[in-house]
């Protein structure tokens, strides 16, 4: 045999294996838009690098029987317009069967309509209870709505601190006005009455009026419903050096960063989160372990939200073989019942929303500490 066509017999078996590897098939392609890059980058990322990670691993496992997921991803800046964009571009020339669609509350309200129009099913993690009433089947969410942290946490503060009062100091934006609505709307159902609701602007750095006027109402807690934990660090400071030690109840927030802005005036903040950490069981530890592997840090809740989307899509991929269709797929997110993944166990089968409860947490010393 002459050298040139050994060389290309080598080749042709090359490709023959690699090819059996990925079953031969034309691989499935899964989206994710979000903000990955401008003010909520952070969001972006994080639940991006969690989503990647998934897909990568499934993919060294072979894929779905065989055939390869390919990820694509597109940045929406966390403006709606570009989030539509996006939405339109993976459904249409992508032709993704699923995706990941957005990080960002108002981005994601404004391309549930495009995705129920081409009837492409989507996961979320955005707290905005709104989402998944806005009367389309196919968006579903990966995390607490905020309803699940403001039940969670009134529950636990009318049981352990006969919590009858609180202040509610809410951002002016879609996140604020989702957030702090549910903290008002929920609280009648457990006694409790909300004396104040305050608003600030993301970027105020002085919010002396606002708090003042809650000192004079000396509620037993002050709610933070605001969307950065830069701002909610500066709130803490400010009410500390006011002379107010009224604690502190918020939920779903980067605990760390919090502290990292807040200071010491975060210390005794009751947090309600999705999960408290990643020491145990072992699935997270072992997740924090990978992850830091791939990324060289340490993950965070939506890191987690990340993985556990891409959990869910591949298990509606799976059910769905070998006919992997949009409204198989689909099928098979809505069909997802009692399955525990990382941050608990979803139930997607009976609500779009997969996760009921949260865990709580106590910052001492700028330290997570779980008391439920």
């Amino acid at each position: 045999m002459k050298i040139r066509d050994f060389i290309v017999t080598l080749l042709v078996v090359g490709l023959f294996f690699v090819g059996s590897a990925f079953g031969q098939g034309v691989p499935v392609k899964v989206g994710f838009i979000g903000a990955m890059t401008g003010g909520s980058a952070v969001l972006g990322q994080r639940c991006s690098e969690g989503f990647k990670m998934f897909w990568d691993e499934y993919n060294e496992k072979g894929g779905v029987k065989g055939r390869k997921i390919d990820l694509i991803i597109d940045d929406d800046e966390a403006l709606p317009a570009k989030g539509i964009s996006a939405a339109n571009k993976q459904i249409t020339k992508d032709e993704i069967v699923a995706g990941y669609a957005t990080t960002n509350t108002p981005v994601t309200m404004a391309v549930v309509p495009v995705f129920q129009q081409y009837e492409v099913p989507h996961v979320c993690q955005v707290f905005g209870p709104k989402v998944t009433n806005m009367g389309s089947k196919y968006v579903f969410r990966v995390a607490p709505t905020v309803d699940v942290y403001s039940n969670t946490l009134y529950e636990w503060g009318a049981k352990t601190l006969n919590l009858k009062t609180v202040a509610i100091i809410s951002d002016k934006g879609a996140y604020g006005k989702d957030v702090g609505d549910s903290w008002e709307n929920v609280a009648p159902k457990y006694g409790v009455k909300v004396v104040t609701r305050e608003t600030i602007n993301l970027e105020d750095k002085d919010f002396t009026g606002q708090l003042l006027k809650i000192k004079a109402l000396n509620p037993q807690m002050v709610i933070f419903a605001v969307n950065w934990e830069l701002t909610m660090g500066l709130i803490a400071k400010n009410m500390r050096k006011l002379g107010m030690d009224t604690p502190i109840l918020t939920g779903a927030l980067d605990v760390d960063k919090f502290v990292e802005y807040g200071g010491k005036g975060t210390d005794g903040t009751i947090v309600g989160l999705p999960f408290a950490g990643f020491d145990e069981p072992k699935e997270r530890v072992n997740f924090a372990q990978r992850f830091k592997t791939k990324y060289g840090k340490d993950p965070v809740p939506h890191s987690v939200w990340g993985y556990d989307a891409g959990n869910i899509v591949a298990i509606a991929l799976e059910k769905a073989y070998p006919n992997i269709t949009r409204a198989k797929v689909f099928e098979g997110i809505a069909s997802i019942s009692g399955v525990r993944l990382l941050q608990g166990t979803y139930d997607l089968k009976t609500s779009q929303d997969g996760i009921s409860r949260s865990e709580i947490v106590k910052i001492v010393d700028g330290k997570k500490v779980l008391i439920q």
